[in-house]
């Protein structure tokens, strides 16, 4: 009863963990110019952060077709017993629904054997509920019991970020200018967290460090005296930040294993350089 795990590039952990468990990709489109790219798999992050920051080009994200996931489907079930595609929060993007086109594609009895899972999160939240699913595949669990799983810890899957700035927010659309420069000005750095589906302010902070310390409390909050807890952290062009997050999170929850990887583009354009964002269940 083997299991194949597909995902989303905005789920997808570090490239280290993709290669080591062999977790096929079906990347979100980063549209520069007149020119399209693939989330995770071919573009270069340092030099897109570069471009967004001088305003050299319009970037933009956007879904990938649904036959890309038709393609996964099909070699994992010409090799495996089921599939099960992990997507990015429904309410977020639409590669969930992408993916259930792509399932519809199908005969019924090869339909049968492919299940789209919505995380109701993203980035490094998304990536842990990933990498459960794939160990529990690779330890040979049946797809009802890793469905069964995934579904009991979906509810406390969080993916908490701090803006550096205001300005790409606004850029695209989520907030007013005037909003965007009175931020930036008095160097307001408000937290979002993303959980079962909801975007949500939860703090704002003067500066970075006091933000890293209220993202911290959240997470103490949401964690402490629980068990099996998982850590991931997620940077767009701030590996040093990243590293003093995970420091952090180390002096409260020592021997805990955290992996961190860069912020999928699909959220990096949308947020701006410099950001770290922390995804814990």
């Amino acid at each position: 009863m083997s299991v194949k795990v597909v995902i989303d590039s905005i789920c997808s952990p570090s490239m280290d963990l993709v290669e080591m468990y062999d977790i096929p990709i079906v990347p979100i489109n980063i549209n520069v110019g007149d020119k399209i790219f693939e989330d995770v798999i071919g573009v270069e992050a340092k030099d897109l952060y570069e471009k967004l920051e001088k305003d050299e080009e319009k970037i933009t994200t956007s879904a990938p077709s649904y036959e890309r996931f038709v393609i996964e489907f099909r070699k994992s079930l010409d090799t495996h017993d089921y599939c099960l595609c992990m997507t990015v929060a429904s309410t977020v993007s639409n590669t969930y629904a992408l993916a259930l086109k792509a399932r519809d594609e199908f005969d019924e009895n090869e339909r049968n054997r492919i299940f789209v899972f919505d995380t109701n999160t993203a980035g490094p939240a998304s990536s842990l509920l990933v990498i459960k699913a794939v160990e529990m595949a690779k330890e040979g669990k049946d797809i009802r019991e890793i469905l069964t799983v995934l579904n009991e810890l979906k509810p406390n899957a969080k993916f908490a970020l701090i803006l550096s700035t205001l300005k790409y927010v606004q850029r695209s659309g989520r907030i007013g200018k005037v909003a965007s420069i009175a931020g930036d000005l008095f160097n307001i750095k408000p937290l979002v967290y993303l959980n079962n589906g909801e975007i949500k302010f939860f703090g704002r902070a003067r500066g970075m460090n006091q933000g890293y310390k209220m993202m911290i409390d959240e997470l103490k909050k949401d964690v402490l005296g629980k068990d099996m807890i998982r850590v991931a952290i997620s940077h767009s062009n701030a590996e040093e930040d990243a590293l003093t997050l995970k420091s952090m999170v180390e002096e409260i929850i020592p021997d805990l294993s955290v992996d961190i990887s860069p912020l999928t583009l699909a959220i990096g354009l949308h947020v701006g350089p410099g950001v770290v964002s922390i995804g814990y269940i």
